[in-house]
């Protein structure tokens, strides 16, 4: 993996994000056609490296903060990125109760819903016919479209 993964600093860093997008192209199309990698095995160890490095991202930027709060860089640039301490208007609506009363209107919206996928779900066949609780009609509920899709699920 030392081969195909660059360690920290490696990768120049007059790069600007978009450079840094075909770099790691450019990479990927070379593990894919030397078909010197066992391209599963690859992908898999991407995927520790990925949740290894969201983690130190998430930690490191924590500290990051607050270290750039106390020294007080609020603007700086270091091999072409450019850093900012911003702030953010953060809104808390709760106390204002039309908003509270269509958050919750909203969430039991989300509920129901969720729960007529299940009950979609379990439908046999194309259709069920179900009596209208209110108006006592006969109503037809159609079986959802499925469509089945190949993936890779990795369990880390």
């Amino acid at each position: 993996m030392s081969k195909i993964v660059k360690t920290i600093g490696q990768i120049d860093r007059k790069l600007n994000k978009q450079e840094i997008i075909t770099l790691a192209r450019e990479h990927s199309k070379e593990i894919i056609k030397s078909d010197r990698y066992d391209l599963l095995k690859v992908y898999i160890e991407f995927k520790r490296y990925e949740l290894y490095l969201k983690t130190l991202i998430t930690d490191v930027k924590i500290e990051t903060l607050e270290q750039a709060k106390e020294e007080g860089n609020r603007d700086f640039e270091y091999g072409n990125a450019s850093v900012s301490l911003a702030r953010r208007r953060k809104y808390d609506y709760s106390n204002d109760v039309q908003w509270s009363s269509l958050n919750e209107k909203l969430e039991r919206l989300k509920e129901l819903k969720k729960e007529r996928e299940e009950m979609l779900k379990k439908i046999h066949g194309d259709y069920k016919e179900v009596v209208d609780e209110e108006t006592g009609e006969i109503q037809r509920i159609f079986a959802p479209k499925v469509e089945l899709k190949e993936i890779l699920k990795i369990t880390l």
